[in-house]
């Protein structure tokens, strides 16, 4: 499997090349690992009072916890928070999510990932809150002025 790590400098023994770190610290083939699906990568190793521990990286939905010794790192699932109706949790949502108060407008928004539960697909967020189809949002007030009237954001106060 294809892994990313990071370029680090670091003293120490490695696995000869076409050998990984198990679980144990030893050096194997990577067909000797069992199967699991925990999120974890294991890269390069680093010393800890003098134990080799393997540098584990955690994927998305994981979370990297400390191990009794202090030193050994491991990933667990994260728990995901429970989000209300016509929502989903993601870990890198927009800044800057649509509602029904921004439809239509050019919005400037940094990238940038926010943890959260946001509207699903095609659905936009109300005033009240409430994930609705853009066609559900209250008409602007242009489109809710009356016979031969027309909405002015920044107009005179006098009549």
């Amino acid at each position: 499997k294809d892994q990313v790590c990071t370029a680090q400098c670091g003293k120490g023994c490695c696995c000869r090349e076409g050998l990984i770190r198990n679980d144990q610290g030893d050096c194997v083939h990577p067909n000797q690992c069992p199967k699991r699906n925990t999120g974890s990568e294991m890269c390069q190793t680093i010393d800890c009072k003098g134990r080799r521990c393997p540098k584990i990286f955690c994927a998305d939905n994981y979370k990297l916890v400390k191990t009794e010794c202090g030193c050994c790192d491991k990933c667990e699932p994260l728990k995901i928070p429970s989000c209300g109706k016509h929502e989903v949790y993601d870990y890198c949502g927009s800044a800057c999510p649509k509602t029904c108060a921004n439809l239509g407008k050019d919005q400037v928004c940094t990238a940038q990932c926010v943890k959260g539960c946001f509207c699903r697909e095609g659905l936009i967020r109300n005033d009240q809150g409430d994930c609705v189809n853009p066609n559900q949002c209250p008409k602007p007030r242009s489109e809710a002025c009356g016979k031969n009237e027309v909405y002015n954001d920044c107009g005179s106060a006098c009549p």
